[in-house]
């Protein structure tokens, strides 16, 4: 659209070319006057008119005749180009492509022929200080009956309208795409428009499955000069761009390209709705928001869609929040969320159904909440305020986070890092691979703290090849109610106190036996009691101790109690020792291994009881050396 647009410019270009090549280089008042036309059916050299008020006023002679329009409102304002006259024509005056002549009332109309709709064409004049508002909603309506490019030139748009959203279009039925000349084109919204909640700068509404498009566009909504009304929610429907789908297939495609944001009032992009009003494929490529001092996201979706991707954004707030009608179910979803730094991020369905996400180079700056979906999240960056929710109320939904990294800030004050299970159900899987987590603030409660009630058999909390550093927490992993893997991991940093624990399992209430396995870890800090097993469960637990390494030796276990319920210890933990501990506590059957054992003499000892190491004479077997 964008070379139709230079042809076009360029056809002017040309006809002013020959306007001041006749040899009446200034036009007359009447152009019969003038023995300079020739009649007939060839063209003949336009005539220069000032401006549309001039246009209107001119008679043509000549069935055919064409004009040079210089400017809308006057020479070289952008709003000029050529028209011819078309004696037949009873189109309507649209001030954009069809101008009546005012003394004629019925036939005849000077018309544009053009590809696009540029907004100076319908007498925007880009000042930055005059009222555009009025332009621009005309040239949106001949662009979306016409089914054209809406476009923008260079220069600031002042859209002030008291108390109304700016541009409207209700029930469009052809696709519509609004576009400028990137951060040369501004629209900026004028002081005391939002007078009340509800005023938009673009409100775009469609039933009839069409295609809208905004892109390459600077959007200043100047909140400091639209005042909050009270509290600071009171205009946090005042948004830049509001698409609203009015059925199940409002929209065939919402495309937001190169979009800048300035001081939001609300949204920067609203695309609202529900279940029952969609949106089939949305793309968000290159979304820029600046500091944001009021509520609300730089763009916000609510309705029910098939396929969102968003890439390459800098933002400060997303939000994809799809709102469920009760009892229906929401058409699967795909989300593709790639190259995009943000401070918060929120991610939540409810709605029934199975709704899949994917996540790769993200940074994420403050906050990060996700419920509902089939997740999987690659090579990632959680730089966090608070807790990282991730829960699901259907418990139907897994995540799988991959080459990821967790810190957090300093004025983190959560008791947790990550939270699943009580008043919420967490996904069903939960897995962590080739991850690090750098925590940097007091956690009193735990890393990873999982309570889920265990509502199947197939909940797993999966931890694999994993680099954990903290400096003051109660527990690194708290996991309960369901199976857990825990292998090929690196501890590092000392627990809050005493009685912290690395790897806790607290009492299981689950109705279906759990695993627990854990091996090939690395517990490299003085002072961290590695395991603390449940010791009763209303299910039979298994747990499945494998090798590992323990810089302390005496604190292996964590015991409440030395007799357990439904608890069953298989594959017993190896611990690698420089000697054999004399006290804490141990379960019958760990094997203690020496890091140098001496040929031939002994590989180690084996616990031969469960209990408090410095209370028993006989305390341990030896084992035989086998290569």
């Amino acid at each position: 659209m964008q070379r139709r647009h230079l042809i076009s410019g360029v056809l002017s270009a040309i006809a002013a070319f020959f306007a001041t090549s006749i040899e009446t280089k200034a036009s007359p008042a009447n152009p019969s006057d003038s023995g300079d036309q020739k009649e007939g059916n060839s063209l003949v050299s336009p005539f220069e008119v000032t401006n549309v008020d001039a246009l209107r006023k001119l008679v043509p002679n000549n069935k055919r005749m064409i004009v040079l329009l210089l400017g809308y409102w006057q020479a070289g304002d952008g709003g000029g180009g050529l028209l011819q006259w078309m004696p037949s024509s009873t189109n309507d005056d649209d001030g954009v492509f069809v101008f009546r002549p005012i003394e004629n009332s019925v036939r005849g109309r000077w018309e544009r022929s053009a590809e696009i709709v540029d907004v100076k064409w319908a007498g925007a004049k880009s000042d930055g200080y005059s009222d555009d508002s009025s332009a621009i909603q005309n040239a949106a309506s001949v662009a979306f009956r016409r089914g054209l490019p809406l476009y923008f030139p260079a220069g600031i748009y002042l859209l002030a309208k008291k108390g109304k959203t700016q541009v409207l279009l209700e029930d469009i039925e052809n696709s519509l795409r609004v576009y400028g000349a990137g951060p040369a084109t501004t629209l900026k919204l004028g002081g005391g428009v939002c007078s009340s909640d509800f005023v938009c700068m673009f409100s775009i509404r469609s039933r009839k499955g069409v295609t809208i498009e905004f892109s390459d566009l600077t959007i200043d909504m100047n909140e400091a000069e639209n005042k909050l009304l009270g509290g600071p929610s009171s205009l946090e429907h005042c948004h830049a761009i509001q698409i609203l789908p009015k059925s199940i297939n409002g929209f065939d495609s919402v495309i937001i390209r190169n979009l800048f944001f300035s001081n939001l009032i609300a949204d920067g992009v609203n695309i609202g709705g529900s279940t029952v009003e969609c949106v089939n494929r949305i793309s968000v490529d290159g979304l820029y928001g600046g500091e944001r001092k009021r509520s609300r996201s730089d763009i916000a979706i609510t309705c029910s869609y098939t396929k969102l991707n968003l890439i390459n954004c800098i933002t400060h707030n997303i939000e994809v929040e799809v709102n469920v009608d009760k009892g229906r179910v929401a058409t699967p979803s795909f989300t593709t969320i790639s190259n995009v730094s943000v401070s918060e991020a929120d991610f939540i369905t409810d709605a029934r159904g199975e709704h899949w996400l994917t996540m790769s180079n993200v940074n994420v700056l403050v906050f990060f909440n996700m419920n509902g979906y089939l997740a999987n999240i690659s090579n990632s960056n959680f730089l966090v305020s608070s807790l990282i929710r991730i829960s699901d109320y259907s418990h139907a939904s897994s995540v799988f986070f991959v080459g990821c990294q967790f810190r957090t800030n300093n004025d983190y004050k959560d008791d947790y890092l990550f939270f699943f299970g009580k008043k919420e159900n967490g996904p069903r899987v939960v897995s962590f691979v080739s991850c690090q987590f750098e925590i940097s603030a007091s956690l009193a409660k735990g890393i990873i703290v999982d309570r889920n009630s265990g509502t199947s058999s197939e909940d797993y909390l999966i931890i694999r090849n994993c680099n954990f550093s903290a400096k003051d927490v109660e527990v690194f992993i708290n996991a309960n109610g369901r199976n857990v893997i825990i292998v090929g991991n690196d501890f590092i940093g000392l627990p809050k106190n005493k009685n912290s624990i690395v790897i806790s399992n607290e009492n299981s209430n689950s109705a279906y036996e759990s695993y627990i396995e854990i091996k090939e870890n690395k517990f490299l800090s003085s002072g961290q009691v590695a395991i603390s097993p449940c010791n009763s469960a209303s299910s039979r637990v298994v747990y499945f101790l494998g090798r590992n390494y323990v810089r302390d030796p005496a604190l292996v276990f964590y015991l409440k109690e030395e007799k357990f319920t439904n608890i069953d210890f298989h594959s017993p933990m190896e611990v690698f020792v420089d000697e054999v501990p004399t006290s804490g506590f141990t379960i019958s059957g760990t094997r203690y291994l020496y890091k140098n054992p001496a040929l031939p003499g002994k590989l180690g000892v084996v616990a031969g009881f469960t209990g408090d190491v410095s209370k028993k004479k006989k305390v341990f077997n030896e084992m035989p050396i086998a290569y």
